[in-house]
């Protein structure tokens, strides 16, 4: 699959092409995976996986030992698991690993969906994969672009690289719709809600009024990404599934057990998010 994309406003008429055959979909790669598996002497590193390391910017030392003075009882040791990415910054194998000549399953969504605080195993990803191998008696690439932070827009990121990874399913759990990608002058890419004040921006005077303004418009775009997703889906005859990842913060307290940044997901709400992900993809079937 070719797109051209005008990488010379000043010439419209000028145009690159980028071929996706050759090039896989990549999120910037925080430090301390880099630095982590450069330095680490005791931080893991998977086959196939590029990078490794026991703390992330969402889930650091700091904030573990502060959890313990102040009384907290942490579920997971300190060196208890790593975050292992692929080379690409995605919490899965590398892709020039995978064999696509057979299906895979692509999971979409953020923080809840890589795994922020919680082993692999215990994410409700792996979960989902695993049951749906055993449904159909199969074996899938397992594909999770789960990226810490991110909204709807980096679906579209994404889109054009779906064909490569021959999907059977794109299953979503999907973030707060007011999630909108804001990209700056200098490249940064921001999705928080400006405080309103004199040093906003141009930019972040318009995405407050929006979120201002309620859902209306925010649901519109996410109708437009899902209509985009829906559509690519049928093409490539893979099934989209899709749940408000708002559901994985249900009940927090319901179990004694909290993921290390005592912040995101405990094991135990993964594993029900993946129950009722599996309903609605039966419920689809």
């Amino acid at each position: 699959m070719k797109v051209y994309i005008d990488r010379h406003p000043e010439q419209p008429t000028i145009f690159k092409e980028l071929d996706f055959d050759d090039v896989y979909p990549s999120i910037i790669i925080p430090d301390e995976l880099t630095l982590g598996v450069r330095n680490s002497t005791k931080s893991p590193k998977r086959i196939n996986r590029k990078y490794s390391s026991q703390w992330l910017p969402g889930d650091s030392e700091e904030r573990y030992d502060k959890d313990i003075a102040n009384g907290i009882k942490h579920t997971y040791k300190k060196d208890e698991f790593y975050y292992q990415v692929n080379a690409n910054g995605f919490r899965c194998d590398d892709f020039d690993t995978m064999d696509f000549s057979k299906k895979s399953i692509i999971y979409l969504g953020c923080s809840h969906s890589f795994g922020m605080g919680v082993p692999e195993e215990h994410i409700w990803t792996v979960k989902v994969h695993t049951m749906l191998q055993r449904e159909h008696d199969t074996t899938y690439n397992y594909i999770n672009l789960g990226v810490p932070g991110g909204g709807l827009d980096w679906y579209l990121h994404f889109l054009p690289y779906f064909g490569k990874f021959n999907p059977a399913f794109i299953i979503s759990a999907t973030p707060e719709i007011t999630r909108m990608n804001m990209i700056y002058d200098d490249g940064r890419i921001s999705q928080q809600i400006p405080t309103r004040d004199n040093t906003m921006s141009e930019k972040d005077h318009a995405y407050s009024k929006l979120v201002n303004m309620g859902d209306s418009f925010f649901e519109y775009r996410k109708k437009l990404v899902f209509a985009n997703i829906n559509s690519t889906a049928t093409l490539l005859d893979a099934t989209f599934i899709e749940h408000g990842a708002i559901e994985l913060f249900n009940s927090p307290y319901k179990y004694h057990d909290i993921a290390r940044d005592n912040s995101h997901p405990n094991k135990f709400l993964h594993k029900e998010f993946a129950n009722c992900m599996m309903n609605k993809i039966k419920g689809n079937q």
